[in-house]
């Protein structure tokens, strides 16, 4: 059986930014620099603001494509949402394996 999945998906991605680094190896690591963590939180916050805004546009004065839009932002901020959430988590967790 074929899998669901192409092969660029399974390969192991890795990368540095600046003396921290953000990779996909290792036990499938995933934790962002500080300054890329704190930049990535304010976003994903004002993501859903964004959307309802736009969406409120749309209502107001007849712009396309109101729900889609909102509804793809409101989608990205909860992928966002989740990456930064287990970023946090496993951060929190080296840091206790560390003390």
């Amino acid at each position: 059986m074929k899998s669901a999945f192409p092969g660029f998906l399974k390969t192991k991605i890795s990368f540095s930014v600046e003396k921290s680094s953000i990779h996909f190896r290792n036990g499938g690591k995933l934790m962002f620099p500080n300054k890329v963590y704190d930049i990535l939180s304010k976003i994903q916050r004002w993501l859903p603001a964004l959307g309802i805004f736009w969406l409120a546009l749309c209502k107001i004065w007849g712009f396309p494509y109101g729900s889609e839009v909102n509804e793809t932002v409101v989608a990205v901020a909860a992928l966002l949402a989740a990456t930064l959430e287990v970023s946090s988590a496993r951060y929190f967790r080296e840091e206790a394996l560390h003390e």
